[in-house]
Order: C-alpha cells, then sequence, then structure tokens
C-alpha cells in the first residue's frame, strides 16, 4: 500500500506557502520555572495557583502533575513574593488579582494590578491610580480588598499608601498613608474591619531595617495602631491570625512572636532550637495550635518547623529545597504545599513528614557556555563543575554527558553534530561522537581558557587568560601559541581562515588578518571589559561588556561604534543569526534583541530578576538558548511555537499535500520546508524517505502523530 502511495504522489508536485510565526522565551530548566515562587493559593488538594516574582502566575488542576503558566504581561513586570507573598490574593481557584511594579525596580514604571475571573483563562488590568509600586493586595470577597501602593523617590522618600476597593477591583480610594520611609508588606484581614501589618523601617540603601512594628485597625485600614515594637536586630517577614484573638509574627534572628489576645500582648517563642544567625521568612497555621514556619540558616540546608501545640513543642521537617523557602500553605492538617526561591515547589499529603518534590532540575551548577545547531534540535550546554548537557530535541528534554574532567567548564563549540570543543580552567576538551564521549587534548600552555570557535571541524582558536590564544587546523591535535601577553581575553571568533576577532578586559578588542600569525588593536574606544564578541559574516559584528556596552562594526573588527543598550547592567554573551537579528544577554535577566543589523536593541522579559545569563546562541533568527544562574542552572529557550511537525504546507493541519511536499523537496529539486522541522515528522533531525511513510503511516494507518522537535512545537 505504502509503495503504491509513494508512486501515484510522486506525479502530484505543488508549491508551498509558509506561515508566519510567534515567539517568546520559555523555561527548560528549573521546570515549570526557575523564578523565586511566592505563597501558595490553593482550594482543594488538587487545585491551586502560584504566582513568581517576574509575574507569571502558574496553575494546577492534578496536584501539581501538569502546571499552565500563565504570563501577566509582555512587559518586564515584577511582582513581590516576599516576605509571605503579598502579591497576589485568589478567593477561589477561579477568580484573583496579581499586583506589581511595571519595569521592575531598577526602572519602576507604577503599579499594576490583574484581575481573573475565568481561572486565568483571561486577565483584565485594572486602574490602581498613581505611584511607583504596587506591593500587595489582599481580597476578602468578589468586592471587598485592600492594595497597598508606594509613591515617592525609592529609597529616600518613600510614601505607602493603603487603597480599598468595594467593587472588585474596578475603583480604589486611598484610606491610609504610613509616616516617609516606612514598608508595609504583610498585611491580613479577617474581616471588613479588623486588620494587622508589619511596619518596617526603610534605610537610605532601600533595606528594611528597626525598628519593626506590629500596626492594628479595627475600621477597615482607615486607622491603624501600634501594637507591638521590636528594636532588636532582625526585621519581621511575616503575620498571620487565624481568628480574632491568636496570631503568630516570625523574622530574622530566629524570631517568632505570639499572642493570644488580638495583639495586645506578643510572647517570644524561643525553644525551636533555631540558632540566631536562621530567618523564619514565612509561617502558616491552620488552627491556634497547629501550624509550620518556613527557616533557614546560613550554611544549612532549608527546613520547615512544625507545632501541633501551639509552639510548646516544634519538630523539624526537610522540604528537600537548595534554596530560600518563599511560602508555605495548607489546605488542611495533612495536605500543604511549600515554595521556594529558584522555582521550588514540593507537595506533602501527611502534614510534612515527608515533602514530594513537584519542581525538577537537570542541574542546579551555573551554566556558562552554548552552542546550538542550525538544525534547531541538538544543543549543548556547559558549566561550573565539568558541566555538560545536551537535547537532542530542542530542549524539550536533557541529558547529562560525561566530561572526564573536574574543571569549571566556561564555553563550548560545535562545528557539527560529532565534532565539539569545550574550553575550561586549565583544559580543553574535544568530541567526535556528539560528546557521548570526550578526549582532554594538550594545549601547550595552562590557562583558563574562557571561548572556543571552529570554522569546521578542524580549524579553530581557544582564548584565556593573560592574553592566551591557541590556534589549530588539525582537530587539536597540535596547537599554535599565538599569545599577545594582553589582558584576559573573554571572547572570539573568527571570520574565516584568515580574519578573527578577540575581546577582553579593559576594552581590549584584537584582529588578524593571517590566521592568527599576527594580532593587532584597532581601539574600541572604552576602557570597560569586553565579554563577548559574534559575527554575523565578514563585516558584521558586535562586542559586549561591562556597563551594557555594546560596540558594533560593519567593516570586520577595523572600526567600532557605540551603541546605546538601554541598561548598566553588566552584559556577557552575544549570539547574531544574520545581518539583521541577534539577541545579547546580561546581568539581572537582561536580554536584548535587535532587527536591524544592532543598531536598535530592545529589552525582551526573560522572568529573571536577580540571576545572570552568561551566554546565548541561536540556530536561526526564531530559535535559540540562552543559560546562566548563580546556584541554579539556567536554561531559557527562544521557540516559536505556531510550526507544526508534519504540516510542511503551513496551512495548519497535516494532510496529503504535505506528503507530496517532501517528495517534492526530496525528488524533483523543491523547496525545502521552513523551519525544516515541518517536515522532519520522525524526530530525527532530517527530513528523508522514512518522513515520508511516518506520515503516510498517520495518515492512511492511524500511526503515530509526528514528532514534536524544535520548533515545531505545536
Amino acid at each position: 500500500m505504502i509503495k503504491k502511495i509513494l508512486f501515484v504522489l510522486l506525479f502530484f508536485p505543488l508549491n508551498l506557502p509558509v506561515l508566519a510565526q510567534q515567539s517568546g522565551w520559555i523555561w527548560q530548566n528549573p521546570l515549570p520555572i526557575g523564578e523565586g515562587l511566592g505563597k501558595p493559593h490553593f482550594f482543594t488538594t488538587n487545585q491551586g495557583w502560584i504566582t513568581s516574582e517576574a509575574g507569571k502566575l502558574l496553575h494546577t488542576t492534578n496536584a501539581g502533575t501538569t502546571w499552565t503558566i500563565h504570563n501577566l504581561d509582555t512587559l518586564i513586570l515584577q511582582v513581590i513574593i516576599e516576605p509571605d507573598g503579598p502579591g497576589s490574593s485568589f478567593i477561589n481557584d477561579s477568580t484573583g488579582w496579581v499586583i506589581g511594579i511595571l519595569g521592575g525596580f531598577e526602572n519602576a514604571a507604577g503599579p499594576v494590578l490583574y484581575k481573573t475571573t475565568n481561572r486565568g483563562t483571561s486577565w483584565i488590568s485594572q486602574n490602581l491610580g498613581t505611584g511607583i509600586f504596587g506591593i500587595g493586595v489582599r481580597f476578602l470577597n468578589s468586592n471587598l480588598g485592600w492594595a497597598t501602593v508606594a509613591t515617592g523617590v525609592f529609597p529616600t522618600n518613600v510614601i505607602e499608601h493603603f487603597r480599598r476597593s468595594t467593587d472588585g477591583g474596578n475603583s480604589w480610594s486611598t484610606i491610609y498613608t504610613s509616616p516617609t520611609n516606612n514598608a508595609v508588606l504583610p498585611f491580613q484581614f479577617l474581616d471588613a474591619n479588623n486588620g494587622w501589618a508589619i511596619m518596617d523601617s526603610i534605610s537610605s540603601d532601600g533595606d528594611l531595617i528597626t525598628p519593626n512594628r506590629i500596626i492594628h485597625t479595627t475600621n477597615g485600614g482607615v486607622n491603624w495602631s501600634i501594637q507591638f515594637e521590636d528594636n532588636t536586630p532582625g526585621t519581621f517577614s511575616a503575620l498571620q491570625f487565624v481568628d480574632l484573638s491568636n496570631g503568630w509574627v516570625v523574622g530574622d534572628s530566629a524570631k517568632i512572636f505570639k499572642t493570644t489576645n488580638g495583639g495586645t500582648n506578643w510572647t517570644p517563642v524561643t525553644n525551636t532550637g533555631m540558632a540566631d544567625s536562621s530567618r523564619n521568612r514565612v509561617l502558616f497555621f491552620i488552627s491556634p495550635d497547629t501550624g509550620w514556619v518556613g527557616s533557614g540558616t546560613p550554611g544549612l540546608p532549608e527546613i520547615i518547623l512544625h507545632t501541633t501545640n501551639g509552639g510548646t513543642s516544634w519538630t523539624t521537617q526537610n522540604p528537600n529545597f537548595d534554596a530560600s523557602i518563599l511560602g508555605i500553605q495548607f489546605v488542611d492538617a495533612n495536605n500543604g504545599w511549600a515554595t521556594s526561591n529558584f522555582g521550588g515547589v514540593a507537595r506533602t499529603t501527611n502534614s510534612g513528614t515527608t515533602w514530594i518534590p513537584k519542581s525538577s532540575s537537570v542541574t542546579s551548577n551555573t551554566l556558562q557556555g552554548v552552542s546550538a545547531l542550525p538544525d534547531g534540535n541538538n544543543v549543548w550546554a556547559v558549566g561550573q563543575n565539568s558541566t555538560i548537557l545536551h537535547s537532542s530535541d530542542g530542549g524539550n528534554s536533557w541529558f547529562t554527558q560525561s566530561s572526564g574532567v573536574f574543571n569549571n567548564l566556561n564555553a563550548v563549540f560545535f562545528a557539527n553534530a560529532n565534532v565539539g570543543y569545550v574550553a575550561g580552567s586549565g583544559t580543553i576538551l574535544k568530541t567526535t561522537n556528539g560528546g557521548n564521549n570526550w578526549t582532554a587534548l594538550t594545549p601547550p600552555i595552562f590557562n583558563t581558557f574562557w571561548s572556543v570557535h571552529f570554522l569546521n571541524p578542524n580549524t579553530g582558536t581557544v582564548v584565556g587568560g593573560a592574553g592566551a590564544i591557541l590556534h589549530t587546523t588539525n582537530g587539536g591535535t597540535d596547537w599554535t601559541d599565538q599569545s599577545t601577553g594582553s589582558s584576559d581575553l573573554r571572547g572570539v571568533y573568527l571570520l574565516n581562515a584568515n580574519k578573527g576577532v578577540a575581546v577582553g578586559s579593559g576594552g581590549t578588542i584584537l584582529r588578524t588578518t593571517d590566521g592568527g600569525n599576527n594580532w593587532s588593536s584597532p581601539g574600541s574606544g572604552t576602557l570597560l571589559n569586553l565579554n563577548g564578541v559574534a559575527f554575523a559574516d565578514t563585516s558584521f559584528g558586535i562586542a559586549v561588556g561591562d556597563s551594557g556596552k555594546i560596540l558594533r562594526t560593519t567593516d570586520g573588527g577595523v572600526n567600532w561604534s557605540s551603541q546605546t543598550s538601554g541598561t548598566n547592567n553588566n552584559l556577557w554573551g552575544v549570539s547574531l543569526v544574520d545581518s539583521n537579528n541577534g539577541a545579547i544577554v546580561g546581568e539581572r535577566g537582561v536580554i536584548l534583541k535587535t532587527a536591524n543589523g544592532g543598531i536598535a536593541w530592545s529589552f525582551q522579559p526573560s522572568g529573571i530578576l536577580y540571576d545572570q545569563l552568561l551566554a546565548v546562541d541561536f540556530s536561526y533568527s526564531n530559535i535559540g538558548w540562552a543559560v546562566g544562574g548563580f546556584g541554579i542552572g539556567i536554561i531559557l529557550a527562544y521557540k516559536q511555537c505556531s510550526a507544526k511537525s508534519g504540516d510542511v504546507t503551513g496551512e495548519g493541519s497535516i494532510l496529503l499535500p504535505d506528503i507530496i511536499a517532501i517528495i517534492n523537496f526530496l525528488f524533483r529539486a523543491g523547496p525545502a520546508p521552513i523551519p525544516l522541522c515541518r517536515g522532519d515528522a520522525n524526530g530525527n533531525g532530517n527530513v528523508l524517505l522514512p518522513d515520508i511513510i511516518y506520515l503516510i503511516n498517520f495518515l492512511f494507518r492511524a500511526g503515530p502523530a509526528p514528532i514534536k522537535t524544535g520548533v515545531c512545537c505545536l
């Protein structure tokens, strides 16, 4: 049957349209995301929400087996998730609010508030009024809620305001203004009148400092009175009342206080066994007696303190987090959730005796280099502690490869699917089988090598500290020492067999036109460290460096001009796809993209507010990867996901014309599928006869659906 179908199809050539595609950055490690996660909001043992610090909402209906990620804004958004998750409020699984800072702390453009009433299918923006920061939100029901908004200038003249809504957030009125440079972060209302909040002081540097106060209102937030003031070292972090009498507050320096009379008196709890250096960040009580406190001590694993007798005694629990606990919530005495920085999620069904991870990570080591092949499927990442990762399906799954060394690995480059090189601290590695095995090469000098680039499987250059430059033309069997003795070199790119450019500390740019026998300095016009360089062709190149420095050349590196980046953060990596499209990554999750040859650069939200991205590489304009981290292995993928494997013609379905299109490509010199993965039905990275057979089986024999790879991820 298949032979007959093939015979007939060979006589029906077609012309193929191609659909436009959309783009975006998605997390590939950790999963579901690697952002700091705030307080959980669960309403059953299966259904709940978790808010991230970058304005994403995680939602599950099956107890964390799968997660749906909701993006609230296409712009950079910051949500305050600690202490104790003030940035979101849900009254049930369908209805909730998220408050944040448009642009983040560094480029604050005002408060924003989003609301959903249909389980996140859509989010509407609600007007909070003027301000610089949106800080906290709490709703009692579908109508009555409070929000805290900061005005003034951060950090020297900050004024915080309580605003109240009685119509579900459609309109807001200011009901209370705090003294200058006092921060109200966690707050809680038990009913329309009674509420409590923590008020900490703000230093001239923007840090929270003592004195710490607990304030109370009995008229819905119009007036507040101080119930308790603490001047001992360590600020308060979280507060909760379980009823009008019983409440708890926790904080730095192992602080736990308890009240049984509505806050009139507060008693210190000092029997937890925690060191004075520990920080109690979050808490959750389901009754006056039963509760949990998240605690961390420098140099030790995070723990959860649990009491069932009102704090008379405590047991310790291990949530298996590598980072600070940022949220705890229990649905009942047995079923609870905990969250942490860097995307940690865990669940318990036995009061916390054991915690089950609901997040995952292939590595916690910082990743410092990435190399992607043009097929959009094969990509490698390398990093600290000899880490090498490989994906053959566009990053949907990652696997560790054994490097055979114990060094930090700083850069990676693959010339094809088999031959690749890694540069690291005192080592250069090579593979000839896609990374299944790695061999340590023997360079003529010992150095920390920071960058590697090859023209083909045999010809390449490695650069490193103190001006180290090594060049090979036989795949690393022999190396020529071309070291200049200049400053540390952090990036290298070969334009062809003769021309190459290297960049490094103090604004160093070196250029060769004779295969590296001689290197000259054309001058960069800056003394800032330059950390990476890339070229799209023999003319157009970009170098990036500290304090947001971007340099551009259009003559192969002879002359360089400074470009506006829009950031003062250090920039670490750059990748150019063609003469128009490129990307830059850097500190604090900075991602910049250009579509006009580096003349202008635009910010793209990465979901990373405090960590760094160290390297970036694109297969083509609509698929690429960025890696980085600090105590966490970050992998982000940039994908356009309106392409479907098997949908070669791009009309949205998989039909007979798609099979004909592959036949035209393979046997009649017809156009190639764009992107290639449209025709790669079996997901092996090529478009060949087996893909035709695969589609025939799918259409006519109820065979399996085409495999999602690369940007063909619909």
